[in-house]
């Protein structure tokens, strides 16, 4: 799906529009909407057959929706814990439950009981629905959805409708990841500080719960496990997917024998058969790691299914035609461990090889004063190969990009900037190299040759402390 132009749908609903992407992508279907005030049996809108009232499944004798496919958006975090169990066991009867509820990163600061969508999934699983995070890669970014549904919309469905959906099956996910929307990160009236570097030229304002968050999860290293995934995707690679997983398995025996458990999560994304055979059989995969064939053809997308699908309290990125140092994530590990607020690392060193024989250090390094912040307009100082703990790649997930059809594209440099507007410094980790192969046909080439733009950035607007000129 792509991120439309502002106001593109005019003054539908943003429930009539998340039901006008679902009936374009798999057809028409029945279809009830719970509403929080309208009556039952009413048709508010174009996109769906009926109405229920939310205080009809509350307060009324059992009843619940016959209709196979159900909208409950944006009113479930209003139910207190009974009433919320009563609503979910009267859409028993429903294949399709599409339901987002609001969450801490989108309340305002309004004292409410609240649930992330992990949590609303554990609820439904005991009625027998899986979840299936298929919407909010491609929504995440579309202005026509307020961020408290973007944020959180997820789609829970028997198992039955999901084996007719080829789409959804490689996106049905044990628990969604707590994500938070780039509209959280602006700052507003409240909002804390975390950015811990104050020479590195950025003022990042977060709101309250965010700070709470991340000191909970994750700015103390002593409450992570020694444990790390490389998630590394494919795509057409071929023979040279062996070459990287080579390269990563001796980054793992480095990291091994100094006590930094490493999983592999192999993503084969749309992948040709000659990758997909090298990679399901290599011999460097154990059983305890992961080969995920997805059919996203997007890179962001990939990464996000792969962090979901690991279990390490760590994430290093990979990509399937590059080679790394041997000491690359164990150094990482190190560097990341040594701050006491979260940072994203990056190799020191960059070499490219195949089609072009460069090689420089200076990736830049925030813990150390930077005067031209303003470049990242222009240019992305950062390279692909990341690691951090787990939940900042949770927190602030890779956009979608479909430049062929949106024009946005480079969702590393994207995914760069809103860290930094989350707070999150980059930082490198000493003498580690990434080997870059530079070959005649690449993504990022296509990108430029087709003259795409990062997304729209409300980090542009809230990072710099002073005006571009």
């Amino acid at each position: 799906m792509i991120c439309p132009p502002k106001n593109s749908v005019g003054d539908l609903s943003a429930a009539s529009y998340v039901s006008g992407l679902l009936q374009r992508e798999f057809g028409s279907f029945q279809s009830v909407l719970i509403s929080h005030e309208s009556q039952s049996g009413t048709k508010p809108d174009r996109g769906f057959d009926s109405t229920l009232s939310l205080r009809s499944l509350v307060d009324g004798p059992s009843q619940s929706s016959r209709s196979p496919w159900c909208f409950w958006l944006d009113s479930a975090h209003d139910l207190d814990a009974s009433a919320a169990e009563k609503v979910i066991d009267s859409l028993n009867s429903c294949d399709v439950v599409v339901f987002s509820a609001r969450s801490l990163g989108v309340l305002d600061g309004t004292e409410k009981t609240v649930l992330w969508p992990d949590e609303w999934a554990a609820r439904f699983r005991q009625r027998g629905f899986q979840t299936v995070d298929w919407l909010r890669p491609g929504i995440h970014c579309d202005r026509n959805v307020p961020p408290s549904i973007a944020q959180n919309i997820v789609i829970f469905a028997k198992a039955a409708i999901i084996a007719q959906m080829p789409g959804w099956r490689s996106r049905v996910v044990p628990a969604p990841g707590r994500m938070l929307h780039p509209a959280a990160f602006g700052p507003r009236p409240g909002h804390g500080k975390l950015f811990p570097f104050p020479d590195a030229g950025f003022d990042a304002a977060l709101p309250p719960f965010m700070i709470e968050h991340l000191q909970a999860r994750w700015v103390s290293p002593s409450t992570l496990k020694r444990t790390a995934s490389a998630v590394i995707t494919f795509h057409n690679e071929g023979l040279l997917a062996h070459r990287t997983l080579m390269s990563v398995h001796l980054v793992r025996e480095y990291a091994e024998t100094r006590g930094l458990n490493v999983q592999m999560v192999a993503v084969l994304d749309a992948a040709d058969e000659w990758t997909a055979d090298v990679v399901s059989r290599h011999p460097t995969l154990r059983k305890s790691d992961v080969v995920l064939h997805t059919e996203n053809a997007d890179l962001g997308t990939s990464r996000n299914h792969g962090i979901q699908a690991s279990s390490g309290d760590f994430i290093g990125t990979f990509d399937g035609d590059d080679l790394y140092s041997e000491s690359w994530l164990f150094r990482a590990w190190e560097r990341a461990c040594a701050f006491s607020h979260p940072v994203v690392v990056h190799p020191d060193w960059l070499v490219e090889f195949d089609r072009a024989s460069v090689w420089y250090q200076g990736v830049r390094d925030m813990s150390r004063p930077w005067t031209e912040p303003w470049s990242l307009s222009v240019s992305n100082p950062w390279l692909s190969c990341s690691f951090a703990a787990r939940s900042v790649y949770e927190c602030v997930p890779y956009a979608r990009m479909d430049v062929r059809n949106t024009g946005f594209g480079f969702e590393d440099w994207h995914w760069n900037i809103q860290l930094l507007a989350a707070g999150i410094p980059h930082v490198s980790a000493a003498e580690t190299c990434l080997f870059y192969r530079r070959k005649d046909q690449s993504m990022s080439k296509d990108m430029t040759w087709l003259g795409a733009l990062t997304p729209p950035l409300a980090a542009f607007d809230t990072v710099w402390r002073q005006p571009i000129t």
